[in-house]
């Protein structure tokens, strides 16, 4: 399949993330519903051509994991600072926030730490030290940050 037609797939896919999110209650079975379509979203990565940090920037929250789940099929440093920034201080869906958490760990994993500027470290730091101790993100964050010291 041409790339441009994968990519108006994933945008379709997308869409029906952000509805489903709009429509569905909070919980098991929305977070269910949200991981068929994210997984339907990896089953067309990795993209030729595409860069994820316009989708990094929307103000969509489908774009937005769009973006989270190209760098976890193609873990490019070039993009590791941009996914810190929108991770810390812009994504607020928790959802999301994992799948970007997923991103740049594969990133860290495939590329080294040295990947990670000490800016982004600090900005993963002041993440971590604002969610509940304990829970799936935090944790994430602690063994991530714990890598990159």
């Amino acid at each position: 399949m041409p790339p441009d037609e994968k990519l108006a797939k994933i945008y379709d896919l997308a869409e029906d993330y952000e509805k489903l999110r709009a429509t569905m209650s909070s919980g098991q079975r929305r977070t269910e519903a949200m991981g068929r379509i994210a997984r339907q979203i990896l089953s067309y990565m990795p993209l030729d051509g595409y860069d994820p940090d316009p989708d990094l920037l929307s103000p969509k929250a489908g774009r937005r994991l769009v973006a989270y789940l190209s760098l976890v099929a193609d873990p490019d440093p070039r993009h590791a600072e941009e996914l810190t920034r929108t991770l810390t201080e812009r994504e607020g869906i928790p959802y999301n926030q994992s799948w970007a958490l997923r991103a740049l760990s594969r990133i860290v994993d495939t590329r080294g730490g040295e990947t990670i500027s000490r800016k982004a470290v600090a900005l993963l730091r002041g993440m971590r030290d604002g969610l509940r101790p304990g829970s799936g993100r935090q944790l994430m964050l602690v063994d991530l940050v714990d890598r990159l010291s």
